[in-house]
């Protein structure tokens, strides 16, 4: 996907670890404290890479504050007529606490321009995270 964004920019968020001694489900991957962008794949997997060295891994695993952060910045988008298309891709190991939350934040996101795709890796039981709704924007 990096070959359709000009500036090849992307917000890279963590969720579910915890940074300067608290949990957070959303935090900027890079660590930085105002801008969340990286370049590239290569710079996706170098923050990743470089985060697991500076937070803790927690639970639970909460997709509602990153949703509702990605539907911030293509609202922000909408508001300056920015004519462009977002997608949050959120890759867990861990099954979803928040069911309802993340439900009503995509709901909330359903009207902008965003798609939301969450994979889910390993061995857990990710039965849980069908949507039995139609969002439009959710692809699982």
């Amino acid at each position: 996907m990096q070959f359709y964004d000009t500036d090849r920019r992307f917000p890279a968020w963590g969720f579910g670890a915890k940074t300067q001694g608290h949990v957070s489900h959303c935090f900027n991957l890079n660590t930085a404290t105002n801008d969340c962008e990286v370049v590239g794949v290569e710079g996706i997997m170098s923050a990743y890479t470089s985060s697991l060295y500076s937070v803790s891994l927690a639970g639970p695993t909460m997709f509602g504050p990153v949703i509702n952060k990605a539907a911030e910045i293509a609202t922000q988008s909408l508001q300056y007529s920015n004519n462009k298309y977002f997608v949050l891709l959120i890759i867990t190991d861990g099954v979803l606490t928040d069911i309802q939350e993340t439900k009503d934040c995509m709901g909330r996101a359903s009207d902008l321009p965003l798609s939301i795709l969450i994979a889910g890796v390993g061995n857990a039981d990710f039965k849980q995270m069908e949507v039995e709704q139609n969002f439009g924007n959710l692809h699982y």
